[in-house]
């Protein structure tokens, strides 16, 4: 790749101007010390490529947040219903600034350290001033121990850390995706240009581009296992098993700079089906929840309301019902504290409205944090 050269120009000509012998060490330090420009220049093409994905994310939130409600699923069932947007606003914060954009600004700090000058191991009886190099090259410190210097690759490994946990929240936001666009959920459809159709079966159209980055994400795990392993094993200091630790570190960059080339133009082609959303955030079921609240706030302990309601929706599956079609004198048969109210509960609409805490799922709150990640993308 192109980055593999960013800074060693750099870093030999200030090798030429001490006049450092060609040996294992003298050579050693340049191809290190460009590792690290790379690392750090990944790092800024990364993050910034990274911040579309977010931007892109907000997008269809502002989209999305007029498409009424959609089911939030924990265990693989039915949940809560939310607000179309908020399950796309604070489902996938992860690959925002604080998330994994903020992981690979973290992990910066601990990369740009200078090694130059540490020598094969014990640095050197030279007169050089290693500060001179530290700001000709624009790092902001420098090695303190030249034996960590020569063995240490804790910064790829980071790296590459923070690049294999994108690449799962990315598998898990494309796994989201793939399961909405298939005919069991259709709350939403991609772009054919992110699509192919089947080679044997004419009516299908296949997510290829959210399937392809779910699967390059064993690929990225793949090369920080085997840089980690490859570290595992090392006495202090410099081994030659190190020349193995640019491949993976170079892959997984070039994988998720892949995947970023794509993903944000993938998701602003996306079209929701507001119809199958709403139908499937409607069932009864789902108000269960606010049910047993209601009798807390009656003063029933949770776990004694949450048994009740239970038994309410056992009651109304056995009698062949929906949970809204149980009238108010079966209810208290299950529970004497029922009350007219507790039939008004069940309405979705209200039932999204009413989680109006911090954090959570009401529409109030998810303008809120609409408004809060605009200003942090800065956006319009």
């Amino acid at each position: 790749p192109e980055y593999v050269n960013l800074g060693i120009s750099q870093v030999c000509h200030l090798y030429d101007a001490y006049d450092v012998p060609v040996s294992n060490g003298g050579v050693r330090q340049p191809a290190l010390t460009d590792m690290i420009l790379v690392n750090d220049s990944v790092m800024i093409e990364v993050i910034l490529d990274g911040l579309h994905v977010p931007e892109t994310l907000v997008r269809l939130v502002r989209k999305a947040a007029g498409a009424g409600r959609i089911i939030g699923i924990t265990d693989a069932l039915q949940g809560a219903g939310l607000p179309c947007g908020r399950f796309q606003c604070e489902g996938r914060w992860y690959v925002i600034k604080d998330g994994d954009v903020g992981r690979l600004e973290d992990a910066r700090k601990r990369i740009n350290v200078l090694p130059l000058g540490s020598g094969a191991i014990a640095g050197t009886t030279l007169p050089i001033d290693r500060d001179f190099v530290r700001k000709e090259l624009d790092f902001p410190a420098m090695s303190r121990n030249s034996m960590d210097a020569v063995a240490d690759r804790d910064f790829s490994c980071e790296l590459l850390s923070a690049l294999a946990i994108f690449a799962m929240h990315i598998s898990r936001l494309s796994e989201d995706l793939i399961l909405w666009m298939s005919q069991e959920f259709s709350f939403m459809v991609f772009s054919d240009a992110y699509c192919t159709g089947s080679s044997l079966m004419p009516q299908k159209k296949n997510p290829d581009i959210a399937e392809i980055s779910r699967g390059k994400t064993g690929r990225v795990y793949g090369d920080l296992v085997a840089l980690l392993t490859l570290c595992k094993g090392l006495p202090l200091t410099y081994n030659r098993d190190l020349q193995e630790d640019k491949e993976p570190l170079f892959d997984a960059i070039d994988t998720v700079l892949g995947i970023l080339s794509v993903y944000p133009g993938m998701i602003d082609g996306m079209k929701l089906n507001e119809k199958a959303m709403l139908d499937a955030a409607s069932d009864p079921g789902l108000i269960a929840t606010d049910v047993a609240e209601a009798l807390v706030r009656k003063g029933v302990p949770f776990r004694h309301a949450h048994h009740k309601v239970g038994a309410l929706v056992r009651y109304a599956q056995d009698a062949g019902k929906a949970l809204d079609q149980v009238t108010l004198e079966e209810m208290k048969s299950v529970f004497p504290e029922a009350d007219e109210s507790m039939l008004a509960l069940f309405s979705p609409e209200r039932s999204v409205a009413a989680r109006d805490v911090f954090g959570g799922t009401g529409y109030d709150q998810v303008a809120s944090q609409i408004a809060f990640w605009k200003k942090q993308l800065e956006l319009n």
